[in-house]
C-alpha cells in the first residue's frame, strides 16, 4: 500500500477502507488529474463518507502526499485570483483583475479548500499548474448554468476535528478576519458549578466536569460541530447546520442525565443556548475563534436557562430542518419575549426541557 503511512492516524475499518479507496483512485493518474482535488466530489464519486475522505487527504498533507491550498474565488466570475497554502496568508479583502471588482472573502461562500499532489505522489512539469489554473478560468464561462461540483468550503474544513487537532497552527493572522454568512453557535454551562466545587472539593468536582466535557465533546463532534473553546466549565461550540446543533444539544440533554453528582441521586444540570447568524472568524490567543453580535446573542440566550433547558433563537426556530426535528421528537416548545443584555429591543426566544 502506497499510503501505508496514513494508517496510524486512526484505528478503525472505515478509515482503512477510505485510504484503500483513495489510493486506488490515484493509481495511474497523471499529475494534471491530481490538481485541485475536491474531497466532497471524490467522496461522492467513490461513495465514501465525505468527512473521512477529507481527513485522509489531511493526513496525506502531513505525510507529504498532498498539498493543501486555500482558493479564494471571485464571487462574480468564480475565477481564483488568490491562492495560498496557509490560512495565515489569507486576507479579508479580495479583488479580481478579470472583473475589476473588489469583494469581502467569506469562509462559507467563496473560500474553497483543495488538495493537489505533492512531488512524492506526482510531479508537475514546469508551469503545468499555472496552465491548469488558466484552463479552469477559461472553463468558467462554459460552466455557467450547469450544476456546480461539490466543494469543501473554508468553513467546512474548519469544522473537521482532525483539522483542529493536527493543524492547530493553521490560523488567521491576528490582523485579519474572514466573514461567515451563517454559522450556528452552542453555548453550555453547568448550573451551580461554584457550589459543586464547595460541596465536593476541587478534585472530585474537576473529575465531574471532565466527565461532562467528554459527553459534550462526543455529541458535538458526532454531529459535525467543533468545540471552539472552554471557559471554566462552560463550552462554546459551532456548527454549520442548525439541525445538527439542535440534535447535539438534545443528545447532551439526554446523556448528562446519567452523570450523577457523587454522594447524591442528582444529575449534573447543563444549561444550553443556541443562535445562528453571520460572524467573523478571527485568531484570539493564537487559536481560531469567532467574533460578532451572533456570538454575543448566543451567549446571552444561554444565560436565560435556569435548569436542564435548551434555549434557542427565532433564527433557529424558523429553520425548517429544526422544526422537523422538534416535531419528530414531540418536544414541548415554549415561546418567550425577553430582553437580552446589551441587545436592543425585545427578543423572541424558545425553550425546551
Amino acid at each position: 500500500m502506497v499510503f501505508q503511512s496514513l494508517l496510524p492516524y486512526s484505528r478503525n475499518q472505515a478509515w482503512e477502507e477510505t485510504i484503500a479507496a483513495l489510493e486506488d483512485w490515484t493509481k495511474g493518474k497523471p499529475a494534471r488529474a491530481l490538481f485541485r482535488i475536491s474531497p466532497p466530489a471524490v467522496a461522492q464519486e467513490l461513495s465514501l463518507d465525505e468527512g473521512l475522505a477529507t481527513d485522509v487527504f489531511l493526513a496525506g498533507v502531513l505525510e507529504g502526499w498532498f498539498e493543501l491550498r486555500w482558493d479564494f474565488h471571485c464571487p462574480h466570475c468564480q475565477g481564483i485570483p488568490h491562492i495560498t497554502r496557509h490560512l495565515h496568508d489569507a486576507v479579508a479583502e479580495g479583488s479580481c483583475p478579470a472583473c475589476n471588482v473588489e469583494f469581502r472573502n467569506q469562509l462559507d461562500a467563496n473560500v474553497e479548500v483543495t488538495f493537489s499532489a505533492a512531488p512524492r505522489l506526482a510531479v508537475f512539469a514546469d508551469g503545468e499548474q499555472e496552465k491548469l489554473l488558466d484552463e479552469y478560468h477559461r472553463s468558467m464561462g462554459a460552466k455557467q448554468g450547469t450544476e456546480k461540483a461539490r466543494t469543501l468550503t473554508g468553513l467546512g474544513l474548519l469544522h473537521r476535528p482532525f483539522f483542529h487537532e493536527r493543524f492547530s497552527d493553521e490560523v488567521l493572522s491576528v490582523e485579519e478576519s474572514l466573514e461567515i454568512r451563517q454559522v450556528v453557535f452552542l453555548f453550555t454551562d453547568i448550573k451551580g458549578s461554584t457550589q459543586l466545587y464547595e460541596q465536593l472539593g476541587d478534585a472530585k468536582a474537576y473529575n465531574l466536569v471532565r466527565r461532562h466535557f467528554t459527553v459534550l465533546f462526543d455529541a458535538i463532534e458526532a454531529l459535525g460541530g467543533i468545540v471552539v473553546k472552554t471557559i471554566g466549565d462552560a463550552v462554546m461550540a459551532s456548527f454549520r447546520s442548525g439541525a445538527d446543533a439542535v440534535k447535539a444539544a438534545l443528545a447532551v440533554h439526554e446523556a448528562v442525565g446519567g452523570i450523577l453528582i457523587p454522594g447524591t441521586e442528582e444529575a449534573v444540570v447543563v444549561k444550553m443556548g443556541l443562535h445562528a447568524g453571520p460572524a467573523i472568524a478571527v485568531t484570539m490567543n493564537e487559536q481560531f475563534d469567532y467574533f460578532g453580535q451572533t456570538v454575543n446573542k448566543a451567549a446571552r440566550i444561554q444565560n436565560l436557562a435556569k435548569n436542564q433547558e435548551i434555549y434557542f433563537s427565532e433564527a433557529l426556530f424558523q429553520d425548517p430542518s429544526v422544526r422537523r426535528i422538534l416535531a419528530g421528537r414531540k418536544a414541548a416548545v415554549r415561546r418567550w419575549k425577553t430582553q437580552l443584555k446589551g441587545i436592543a429591543g425585545d427578543q423572541t426566544v424558545y425553550s425546551i426541557n
